[in-house]
């Protein structure tokens, strides 16, 4: 995974999970699945996460 410099976070991912999916903007997720998939993205090396709805 690529890395950015970002302000005081210092090197963060270049790709960001957003959180849209997480906070049922866009339909029902169960906290298994909004684990797994913030697993994921740790796993494939995402640190920047938004978890803002």
């Amino acid at each position: 995974m690529q890395k950015t410099y970002l302000s005081n976070l210092n090197d963060v991912s270049r790709m960001a999970l957003g959180g849209g999916g997480i906070g049922q903007v866009w339909g029902k997720t169960d906290r298994r699945e909004s684990v797994l998939t913030i697993q994921e993205a740790i796993e494939s090396g995402i640190t920047l996460i938004d978890l803002a709805p």
